[in-house]
């Protein structure tokens, strides 16, 4: 009996064969191999099928007959290599069951086939099959393809073959299917076809009474008809769904375009925010101290304090340590100030610096110790003007913390340190108001707690905890996370053996933002957690911000109501002994001579190496530590702003732009004056040279006496309609005093803060005056001011040489009377005069190396000496062309003096030949000098050379003799260096270039010094008369 059911599931035509007649066949039957299987049992019935035999099969008429069976294995492997020869045979035979096919063959023969429920490729893909199906029964029928003895109706034939393809399995051979629906096949090529739609069941719809309807020709024709009408349906939906997809796609494109825009711009905002937040913090990172620590020396016996105090108090300090973290700045999250400026580090100085220093040592040990020894005293206050180097003594004792803590001979469980800097100038903008943290784009940070936050962050660039922004994806940077109370840290830091070097710098800026920061550093206190934290400020009012808030009631800087409650503990938060500017001149020797030629400027370091030498030297590093200022900052060399103004001229520049700082300055000014009647501005760089200067604090006066003589002095001011200022201008005039480095305030009392800032008062106050302070100095003090006297020489030379200057006479080389004439109308040519009354003549400096260019030296120019060569003033003028040949002057003046007045001889004047020597010096030193000279003449000019002596001294007999000797001596080596470096003559004849001009002198000559200062500008007389500098009205000493 015969069970139906689709491929591999639901109902099965199963035969019940009972093993007597399987038994019988066989031994009737050995040579028999099975050829075919039951429907519905599927392959695995296939699989279990007997070897050989004969199976009795009954029909739906139920008559049994017997049918040979073939094995499946090799029915199926010839199935499925042959009969599908298409990609959608093979698909349909995968995915389509027999079920399905047949319904699709007779659905679309009468009219009703939809396969809206399928994707467009599918339904495309069962219409074709189904077209495909009927074209083959269509050629098959027409061909008369189907055979039987006892029925010739093709039709009823295809009837029985459809109704046999149902009763069979599919993978039942084609000639069983034949054989069991009593037919044979007669048609080329078509045994193929029928086992293929018979193995995907589209043979099944021409089952039993199926075979009318679906070999009709009307039906041909409408599956035709509704086959093209699904196509196009599929077709359409085909290219509605591309569409659709492609639309989604671009979407989907746009959408992951846009997103991945979003996500950059998120990135780059917030980026941007972090750079911001990272700009005010310093850290080196853990790798790198590790590295640095274990380049230090054996620590031996020595215990850590005193093995970090021996380092500090160095000489340079830990200018190893600090210099190889500044070196490696691919390894560097930030670079704070102490590895950008590792000049400083820590210089003991006064003994509030090696106190400072002292304490910073015994904290790193006590950090280092595995139980906290600090407990709740672990906090410095550390107070002193801007600029004093409280920045740098506290980033690089960080440094030095994080170093030290590194060094492996630590004792075992010791804890590492992580140093952080914070610039508090830079953070304050976070205590804003809320309002205005999107101004900043920092509102994604959600920080409960600024100050936490950036010890955070800065755990993070140290590398002992994971950067937020290592996430690719900026919107997970979500500060949802940050520290936001002193415990978060303190738990951290415990969990992973650490402890913390804190140093809160510019802590004043945040306080004028409200009173969030005041309640952050209020946190600190009690916390018995492994830190030690400096809190460093430059503000005048550091002390009263922290200790004494409520002293700031009436200000209009700081929002004292918001803290006024919230003042520190001053056992737990210790003030440290304020960090004094610099007064004294061996204090400034000594600590540029710290800061060393690496990074000292090159001028204050040689300065400072000579300074005990001689008078000159002294002045010379008094006027470079005055103009640079008393803080310890502006020592060192500024190598990538060339143009930065001068401290000095800062602080005077700063103290002029508002009236209500000019009237406080106008206070300290005559306040110096009445302390020191002689002070002058530019007298102050010999007082200090000399030592003869007392300290700035001596002119100290009380913050309330300061404002009432304000409102005094303004009050009676003569003429001028001015009001009283308020209180809110003086507290923003002298805080802006204050952070400029002009005036300091300790307790209660304002006073400058340095001798730099003093003179700086006195530059702003004495009002308008001929002479630029430089030329002053200069001036005043010859030996350092070669820079003013050499071309107030050469200009008083100009105007009065020709009464005060007599020529050495010998016969044979005493020059004539016509060139002296010449000289003398060259050198009025000369005597232009600028703004000041100086002569306008062009100063070219010596090149720094010997190569020197020269192109762009005028021909009436004036070119200054090496140091110490021999020649003061050198003048090159134009051609004299009305005389025949044309001559140029080149004048070698040299001023010789002597300090005792008495002796009427000229001092060295027999070395006057030095003059000449020192001039050939340079000529040999700088082949470009000779190249200057010699393309300054024409081809017909003829050079004359004069060296003039200016002294007040009697020339005697014996000297003139020695004078003619000597200068003879020396003209063939200054011909010969004149013509030096010149080019081989080509073609036998002499190069334009190597053509030496006709050659006059030397020819000696000695200027009255009295005579010719005569012709000094009336700006630098009425200068000398005023400031009793007699020496420059008419007298050399």
């Amino acid at each position: 009996m015969l069970a139906r059911g689709s491929r591999g599931a639901g109902l099965a035509w199963r035969a019940a064969l009972p093993a007597c007649v399987r038994t019988a066949v066989s031994a009737r039957q050995p040579w028999v191999q099975p050829v075919a299987v039951l429907s519905g049992a599927g392959e695995p019935l296939c699989r279990t099928l007997w070897s050989a035999g004969a199976v009795v099969l009954h029909d739906s008429t139920g008559g049994a007959r017997s049918v040979v069976v073939r094995s499946l294995s090799s029915a199926a492997s010839e199935t499925d290599s042959q009969l599908f020869s298409t990609k959608a045979e093979r698909w349909a035979a995968s995915h389509l069951t027999q079920e399905e096919a047949r319904t699709d063959a007779i659905a679309l023969a009468l009219g009703v086939l939809s396969l809206s429920f399928v994707s467009p490729e599918v339904a495309r893909v069962r219409v074709e099959l189904v077209q495909a199906f009927f074209t083959f029964i269509t050629r098959l029928r027409a061909v008369q393809g189907l055979r039987s003895a006892d029925n010739e109706d093709i039709v009823k034939l295809l009837g029985r073959l459809g109704t046999a393809s149902m009763e069979l399995a599919h993978c039942t051979d084609i000639d069983a299917v034949l054989q069991h629906a009593r037919v044979t096949l007669d048609m080329p090529g078509g045994e193929a076809q029928l086992a293929k739609w018979h193995r995907l069941g589209h043979l099944q719809s021409v089952a039993g009474p199926f075979a009318d309807v679906m070999a009709k020709p009307s039906t041909i024709a409408a599956v035709k008809e509704h086959a093209k009408e699904l196509l196009l349906e599929a077709k359409r939906e085909a290219e509605e769904q591309a569409e659709k997809a492609k639309r989604e796609a671009e979407e989907q494109a746009e959408k992951a375009k846009r997103e991945a825009e979003e996500q950059a711009a998120a990135r780059e905002s917030r980026r941007k925010v972090l750079d911001e937040l990272d700009a005010a913090i310093g850290v080196v990172h853990k790798d790198l101290l590790e590295a640095t620590a274990a380049e230090l020396p054996e620590r031996g016996d020595q215990s850590v304090e005193d093995f970090v105090f021996a380092q500090m108090q160095q000489r340079g300090g830990i200018s190893a340590a600090v210099r190889k973290a500044a070196s490696s700045p691919a390894a560097l999250c930030v670079v704070s100030q102490a590895v950008e400026r590792p000049w400083w580090l820590l210089w003991p100085g006064s003994e509030a610096r090696e106190w400072l220093a002292s304490r910073m040592a015994g904290d790193i040990a006590a950090l280092t110790k595995p139980i906290n020894r600090l407990g709740e005293t672990n906090g410095r206050a550390v107070f002193g003007p801007r600029g004093v180097g409280k920045t740098s003594m506290l980033a690089a004792g960080a440094v030095a913390a994080g170093v030290f803590s590194s060094i492996p001979s630590l004792p075992e469980g010791s804890r590492r340190i992580v140093p952080v800097y914070l610039h508090m100038g830079r953070a304050a903008y976070l205590y804003e108001r809320h309002e205005s943290a999107a101004k900043h784009g920092g509102a994604w940070l959600r920080c409960a707690s600024p100050l936490m936050m950036l010890m955070d962050r800065a755990v993070q660039l140290a590398g002992f905890k994971p950067r937020i922004d290592d996430d690719p994806d900026a919107r997970k940077w979500v500060g949802s996370s940050w520290w936001c109370v002193p415990p978060d840290a303190g738990k951290f830091l415990k969990e992973h053996n650490l402890s913390m070097f804190l140093v809160i710098d510019e802590a004043d800026e945040p306080y004028k933002k409200g009173g969030q920061f005041a309640k952050d550093l209020r946190d600190f206190i009690d916390q018995k957690w492994h830190m030690s934290y400096y809190v460093a400020g430059s503000a005048a009012r550091m002390k009263d911000l922290l200790y004494y808030p409520r002293q700031l009631e009436g200000s209009e800087i700081y929002p004292w109501k918001e803290f006024k409650d919230d003042d520190m503990h001053s056992d737990k938060l210790g003030a440290q002994a304020a960090l004094q500017p610099i007064q004294r001149l061996d204090e400034f020797a000594e600590a540029i001579e710290c800061i060393g030629d690496e990074f000292a400027a090159p001028k204050l370091f040689r300065a400072a190496r000579e300074w005990r030498s001689s008078e000159t030297t002294r002045l010379r590093l008094a006027e470079l530590v005055l103009q640079r200022g008393g803080v310890l900052r502006s020592l060192v060399a500024d190598k990538e702003r060339t143009d930065t103004e001068l401290p000095l001229f800062k602080m005077r520049s700063d103290i002029s732009a508002e009236p209500a700082r000019l009237d406080i300055a106008r206070i300290f000014y005559d306040r110096l004056i009445r302390k020191w009647p002689w002070l002058k501005a530019e007298s102050v760089v010999g007082m200090l040279a000399s030592g003869s200067l007392g300290s700035v604090t001596d002119v100290a006066i009380d913050h309330a006496a300061l404002v009432a003589t304000i409102n005094e002095r303004v009050a009676s001011s003569h003429g001028q309609r001015r009001g009283t200022p308020t209180a809110t201008e003086v507290e923003s005039a002298l805080s802006t005093l204050s952070d400029a480095g002009v005036l300091t305030l300790s307790g209660s009392f304002w006073a400058p803060a340095s001798w730099t800032s003093a003179l700086a008062i006195l530059l702003s106050a004495e009002g308008n005056v001929e002479l630029p302070y430089e030329q002053r100095v200069h001036l005043r003090y010859p030996t350092i001011g070669s820079t003013t006297t050499e071309p107030a020489m050469a200009g008083a030379f100009v105007k009065r040489g020709q009464q005060s200057t007599v020529f050495v006479d010998e016969a044979g080389h005493q020059p004539s009377a016509e060139l002296q004439a010449s000289l003398w109308k060259s050198m009025r040519a000369l005597g232009r005069t600028d703004s000041h009354g100086l002569p306008a003549i062009e100063q070219v400096k010596w090149p720094k190396k010997a190569e020197g260019n020269f192109a762009d030296w005028k021909l009436d120019s004036f070119l200054g000496p090496t140091p110490d060569s021999g020649v003061d003033v050198v003048i090159l003028t134009t051609a004299d062309r009305e005389r025949s040949p044309p001559v140029q002057h080149l004048v070698l003046l040299q001023v010789k003096t002597s300090a005792a007045r008495e002796d009427k001889t000229i001092p060295n004047l027999e070395k006057v030949a030095d003059t000449v020597d020192g001039f050939t010096r340079q000529l040999e030193s700088c082949p470009g000098l000779v190249s200057g000279i010699k393309g300054r003449f024409s081809g017909d000019a003829a050079l004359v050379v004069w060296t003039i002596i200016v002294t007040n001294r009697t020339v005697t007999a014996a000297t003139v003799k020695k004078l003619r000797k000597e200068t003879r001596s020396r003209r063939a080596s200054l011909i010969e260096a004149l013509g030096q470096g010149a080019p081989e003559p080509t073609s036998g004849a002499a190069s334009e270039e190597s053509r030496m001009p006709a050659f006059h002198g030397p020819f000696v000559g000695v200027s009255s010094g009295d005579q010719l200062l005569g012709g000094l500008s009336s700006a630098i007389k009425r200068w000398a008369t005023t400031s009793g500098m007699r020496e420059w009205g008419g007298k050399l000493e």
